[in-house]
């Protein structure tokens, strides 16, 4: 075994050549855990004493595993134990120089590419703000021109700009807005072609505009702006159902719109925009059940539409637009109470049209429009009367 090696060794005169490295147990202990082999304990041929081993200590409280190393590679090249622990100090200092050299050249590479990296999605970013703001004045203020203007042709050429445009984006770059935009231009492509009288050609962008809806509405159910531009695009494709005199389709689109006015006016009830909404999405379907027939379900409806407008005119008594909803609220209900036969209640609403008609129309004679609305409120006054 070891024991027998080390004696060995030693006859031959090498004891001086053996060095020990502990790992474990304890140096002269005398309660089992000694760490050195009894041979090497042992005095050698021709001499008294006992010799005292070599050691270098690896253990954590004694020279480590670095220094121990060190001590024997020092006994073994001959050199003293200091002067290699000064080598080794000057190889680990030039390494960690080296190291730190290499690692601010590195990150002074990774600082230019983020430095660069910023510069061109800065660059990107301004250019796609650019691009959105240009589409966004094609799509709002020349389409109002357009419209104006009473040219759906025009309205039909810069949509088809529009589309080109956001044909030609990365789908990276097709963000939430891009999709609002987009959807609008198709919408507007779809009001276009009603206005020529070409239905069955504005369906496929109209719905195309609802899909596009439909799924913003998904990625921002809490905004209540995206749930009311999806109810609009509901309106826009039961709109052809109805034109094209598909009552049960047109229904189906217009009852939809419903929850979502609803929830609106229901979040923000102050909100004259989402009141106006309400009333015009309640009205649309009091107009499809009365084609129907379905004379009471419709008569509710309306209740719904004049409960609405009054709140609207109750936010501001001044604004004659919201005033003049409350005159179109009588005079629908009255309508549907002729021909329920209910002459005296009709006679009721069409007097309160007439009053609200009549008074906003003096209050600027210059105005046709209103002129029109009093004078059509009177026909159906003097109608009612008569019968």
């Amino acid at each position: 075994g070891v024991n027998e090696e080390i004696r060995s060794y030693r006859g031959l005169g090498r004891g001086h050549r053996i060095y020990c490295y502990i790992i474990d147990g304890e140096p002269g202990s005398q309660s089992g855990d000694q760490c050195f082999p009894p041979a090497l304990l042992e005095p050698e041929q021709g001499a008294a004493d006992v010799p005292e081993p070599v050691a270098a200590d690896a253990r954590r409280h004694g020279d480590g595993r670095r220094f121990a190393m060190l001590k024997i590679a020092a006994a073994l090249l001959g050199v003293g134990f200091d002067e290699l622990r000064q080598r080794d100090l000057r190889r680990r200092q030039r390494r960690l120089v080296a190291a730190t050299v290499g690692a601010v050249v590195f990150a002074g590479i990774m600082l230019a590419l983020a430095v660069n990296s910023i510069l061109a999605r800065n660059e990107a970013d301004r250019r796609r703000a650019q691009s959105e703001e240009l589409v966004n004045f094609m799509l709002v203020d020349l389409q109002k021109q357009a419209f104006e203007a009473a040219r759906p042709d025009l309205t039909l050429g810069i949509a088809a700009k529009a589309d080109a445009y956001f044909s030609s984006l990365p789908e990276e770059d097709f963000d939430d807005n891009a999709l609002s935009q987009k959807a609008l231009g198709l919408r507007q492509s779809g009001e276009a072609l009603i206005d020529q009288g070409k239905l069955s050609e504005a369906l496929p962008p109209l719905f195309e505009s609802l899909l596009i809806a439909e799924r913003l509405s998904n990625i921002r159910p809490e905004d209540t702006k995206t749930q009311i531009e999806l109810s609009n695009s509901y309106f826009y494709v039961g709109h052809v159902h109805f034109l094209r005199g598909e009552m049960t389709q047109a229904r189906t689109y217009f009852e939809a719109t419903l929850p979502i006015v609803d929830n609106a006016v229901s979040s923000e009830p102050q909100n004259a925009e989402w009141l106006k909404e309400r009333g015009y999405a309640y009205t649309n379907m009091g107009r499809i059940l009365e084609l129907e027939g379905l004379l009471d379900r419709a008569h509710g409806v309306y209740e719904r539409v004049m409960e609405t407008n009054m709140r609207l005119h109750q936010l501001a008594p001044d604004n004659r637009e919201w005033e003049l909803e409350v005159g179109f609220a009588h005079n629908n209900l009255g309508k549907l109470l002729v021909a329920l036969g209910n002459l005296k209640n009709a006679r009721e609403h069409y007097r309160a049209d007439v009053e609200i008609k009549e008074r906003i129309y003096k209050s600027d004679t210059s105005k046709n429009e209103w002129r029109n609305y009093h004078a059509v409120s009177q026909f159906f006054y003097g109608q009612i009367l008569a019968a």
